[in-house]
């Protein structure tokens, strides 16, 4: 996702911000320039890099919703899972659509293992919460 000082994303700027493990992140083409635009002057910040994998759209992208739609962000997800190979997924934020990814897994007789946490988005920038303290604690 496009970072966004109110969503989920507010979390992983912080955890990137705060250990050094190198990231990867997954995104459609088409939008290469706003996610550039919303994440690039947080990454100068990691210890760490961050590796963006550009993927086509799928052809019927648009005729769905284009960008940001449930079935684009399913499909993104479902990509990510098969190019890297994962085993082992946790989930920060995403609600409905990363408990649709980790059915879809299970339906297809995937054997990662799912750990997913609904954030809620928040009204203040700075609420983190126990979840950030915790994972801070853990990394």
């Amino acid at each position: 996702d496009e970072f966004h000082p109110l969503s989920f994303t507010r979390l992983l700027d912080r955890l990137l911000q705060s250990i050094c493990v190198p990231a990867i992140a997954f995104y459609f083409r088409s939008a290469h320039d706003d996610f550039v635009a919303s994440w690039q002057e947080r990454v100068r910040t990691y210890p760490s890099s961050v590796h963006l994998v550009l993927l086509e759209d799928p052809p019927w992208l648009q005729s769905r919703g284009g960008v940001g739609c449930d079935d684009g962000w399913l499909w993104l997800g479902r990509e990510a899972l098969r190019r890297t190979g994962a085993r082992r997924v946790v989930v920060l934020g995403g609600g409905g659509i990363a408990a649709e990814e980790a059915k879809a897994a299970v339906i297809a007789g995937e054997e990662a293992k799912w750990t997913i946490y609904k954030l809620p988005r928040m009204t203040s920038s700075d609420d983190f919460g126990a979840l950030y303290r915790k994972a801070r604690e853990a990394g």
